[in-house]
């Protein structure tokens, strides 16, 4: 599961008794034993430190804070793997992708997005994508654009 998002979705920010909760998804998943492992691509929500003794195993973070081409040198491990591609509108900074539930400031340039699904598409073999978190409007019909685009870069080329 390789999923582009602000937030790690571990469940830190909600009631033990809520697995089906948004923000908790993930610990869920990755007790499956259909899952080997998740990669979160952009995390940098203050209220998500990975730094947590709880971090499950199988759960791998790559920081979007730098240069593109150093997030795609840690894309590497993905070449060759099958996966299921989520992309969180959030993961794009506030200002290229202002319709988001819970927007994080210091997000990832959609152009650095774009450019991570379509290695993604290059060099994974994808089974299934999703856009989530985007909250459409007349006003930002170019951010929602943008990121559809992105998901059609990582589609495979027939």
């Amino acid at each position: 599961y390789v999923y582009l998002d602000a937030h790690y979705d571990l469940g830190r920010n909600c009631d033990a008794e809520d697995i089906l909760h948004n923000g908790g998804f993930l610990g869920k998943v990755l007790e499956q034993d259909w899952v080997c492992c998740a990669v979160n691509i952009g995390g940098r929500s203050v209220t998500t430190h990975i730094n947590y003794p709880d971090t499950p195993e199988g759960f791998i973070s790559i920081p979007a804070d730098r240069p593109v081409e150093h997030i795609l040198a840690d894309m590497v491990a993905l070449k060759g793997k099958t996966i299921y591609l989520s992309l969180d509108a959030d993961v794009v900074d506030p200002s290229q992708s202002p319709s988001v539930p819970c927007p994080e400031e210091n997000g990832m340039p959609l152009a650095d997005v774009l450019t991570c699904c379509r290695w993604l598409g290059e060099n994974c073999t994808i089974i299934g994508m999703d856009l989530t978190e985007t909250l459409p409007s007349e006003a930002t019909i170019s951010a929602e654009q943008g990121l559809f685009s992105c998901l059609l870069a990582a589609r495979p080329t027939p």
